[in-house]
């Protein structure tokens, strides 16, 4: 069974990309979240802080 995807909390696409330690809803430009939303072990690599 597939994971569940993410989606946009404002517009429900799945077309979601992380920039700049924010993910980011290429359908409606909105912020869906944060790095500092995410349990450490969530966030993407590009919020890891050496």
């Amino acid at each position: 069974m597939d994971e569940p995807r993410d989606t946009c909390d404002h517009c429900g696409s799945a077309r979601l990309v992380w920039r700049k330690c924010k993910q980011i809803c290429l359908d409606c430009g909105r912020i869906n979240r944060s790095c500092a939303d995410l349990r450490d072990d969530d966030a993407p690599p590009s919020c890891a802080v050496a």
